[in-house]
């Protein structure tokens, strides 16, 4: 899957309002797998992808909503419509989503995500979700070997185990450490 964080620090240094959608988890069948991003301005999507279709479609209409509001969500898409629907998706699972009306909050954070992955070094993009209807984002990177040694955020402390794993199975993970904070751990190569 191609990779829009190697992107994103240009596109926020050209663009002033964007959005950064990821797709947390899924339930059932769903077109994309979880860590799938994209990227939107006012205009709509400008790379990756949340798998098109209604799915994609929604995630541009609540991008734009988020820009004009400066507010970031965290929300299910259900993907069981009927046949018979018109616009209905017949996947048959549900998708939960992140969409960062505030991405350049983290614009430092990327820009040495970009330099790592630039000179072929992994880890792990740690996104830590606070809130729950304006939702506050804080990301962390840590290179593959990193975690020792690195002041880790008190949420994800407990997490190095996970984060090890993700890195070397290359599967996302979604956390819920209480009822308002979730963390989303992703693998990036």
């Amino acid at each position: 899957m191609k990779n829009v964080f190697l992107s994103l620090k240009g596109e926020l240094e050209n663009n002033q309002g964007l959005v950064l959608a990821s797709i947390l988890g899924t339930k059932g069948s769903a077109p994309q797998v979880p860590g799938a991003s994209a990227l939107f301005s006012a205009k709509g999507l400008l790379a990756g992808t949340l798998g098109g279709g209604i799915l994609e479609g929604d995630a541009t209409r609540r991008a734009a909503e988020g820009l004009e509001k400066g507010s970031s969500v965290v929300y299910d898409f259900g993907l069981d419509g009927d046949i018979t629907e018109k616009e209905g998706a017949i996947c048959g699972g549900t998708a939960i989503l992140l969409l960062d009306a505030n991405p350049g909050n983290s614009k430092k954070m990327f820009a040495t995500l970009e330099k790592s992955i630039s000179k072929g070094q992994p880890g792990i993009l740690a996104t830590i979700i606070s809130g729950k209807d304006d939702v506050k984002i804080e990301r962390s990177w840590f290179e593959h070997g990193e975690l020792k040694g690195k002041t880790i955020p008190n949420e994800i402390k407990e997490s190095g185990g996970e984060m090890a794993s993700c890195l070397e199975k290359g599967n996302c993970l979604y956390l819920r450490k209480s009822e308002t904070i979730t963390v989303f751990l992703q693998p990036l190569y």
